[in-house]
């Protein structure tokens, strides 16, 4: 058989959103997220997460990690990469199975101005913390890897910076 044979039974993928995950390194040594807490009256309300966005029409999942990061923190990053890493799960309102690219980003201080239009707090949390508070396991490990590469503990993950204009 050949995947012709299957054609009309395809679904596509969506390619709609980017995960981006803030960091800062404290003086002290280790790592700090950002997370973002979502309004109650939004999708997941109530959640925890990195900074998450939808990537505009005709952008680059390059430009849409900067440009999530920037409107999300109020803070222009000195370092951004990408993962190899791509969350994939069902989304039932578009019924379909989204898949979303992973990027980090260092920021140079902790003061972020939230974007209110999804959010209504923000902590900056370690890796312990992190796995508490965020629900979905993928977001979990992509941390995780981020965490390995950026205090170079033989990260898994391939990555690949992005400039930062």
């Amino acid at each position: 058989m050949t995947i012709e044979q299957f054609h009309s039974r395809l679904r596509p993928a969506g390619l709609l959103y980017v995960n981006i995950y803030p960091y800062f390194l404290p003086t002290g040594g280790g790592l700090e997220f950002l997370l973002l807490k979502r309004r109650t009256d939004v999708a997941l309300p109530g959640v925890w997460q990195p900074v998450s966005g939808k990537i505009k029409e005709g952008e680059k999942f390059s430009e849409a990690f900067l440009r999530q990061a920037i409107e999300k923190t109020g803070q222009r990053p000195i370092r951004v990469f990408s993962l190899d890493s791509v969350n994939a799960y069902f989304d039932a309102h578009y019924d379909t199975v989204m898949l979303v690219p992973n990027a980090a980003c260092r920021l140079t201080n902790k003061d972020v101005e939230v974007n209110s239009d999804l959010h209504l707090d923000y902590k900056w949390v370690d890796m312990a913390a992190f796995e508490v508070m965020v629900e979905f396991p993928k977001q979990i490990e992509t941390a995780k890897t981020i965490a390995e590469v950026v205090l170079g503990k033989g990260g898994r993950s391939r990555h690949n910076e992005i400039p930062v204009k």
